[in-house]
């Protein structure tokens, strides 16, 4: 079984990085064409494309393929990570509130025997069908907790499951 990101993650980023991106560089030619120095701005385009284009292919080689024999993670970052299904202790599903208001994201943790997070999944990049196809598709015990969390709370009794960042509230406003 293979899962991937949801296609509106990509669409919102190409959107966000155009409408970034297209006034600078309309601005930067506007000033430079007449010097004669637009080509400086030219380069700088085309290295900003070729990261651009590395990252699309990132996305779309993204995924989660879970197998009787494990899970394969290929992330955002392009590493890709392999997870046995020995190392896997439990899976817990929870939703938690995004920040300061009434909306929750779903999040999924693979928790392995040393009780680290060995797999994470949110809502916000994965869709709702697909976490719950992960949850059904790795054999290990699963605690799916209804009632919705407050970073903090989890942080009390999770706080292991965290990002290093998210686990001092001072610093993070997920």
């Amino acid at each position: 079984m293979i899962v991937r990101p949801r296609e509106q993650v990509f669409t919102q980023s190409g959107l966000a990085v155009t409408a970034l991106l297209l006034p600078v560089f309309a601005v930067l030619y506007w000033l430079t064409i007449p010097t004669g120095t637009w080509h400086i701005v030219a380069l700088a385009k085309l290295i900003a494309v070729v990261v651009i284009a590395r990252f699309v292919v990132i996305y779309h080689r993204a995924n989660i393929a879970i197998s009787p024999t494990g899970v394969r993670e290929s992330g955002y970052t392009g590493l890709r990570r392999e997870i046995r299904m020995e190392e896997i202790e439990s899976v817990l599903l929870i939703s938690l509130y995004r920040g300061a208001t009434v909306d929750t994201e779903e999040q999924l943790f693979v928790i392995g025997k040393d009780g680290s997070t060995l797999l994470r999944m949110r809502a916000r990049y994965w869709a709702h069908e697909d976490i719950l196809r992960v949850v059904d598709a790795i054999e290990a015990p699963a605690t799916i907790i209804s009632t919705p969390q407050t970073l903090d709370e989890f942080r009390r009794e999770h706080s292991r499951l965290l990002f290093w960042f998210e686990r001092r509230p001072q610093r993070s406003r997920a």
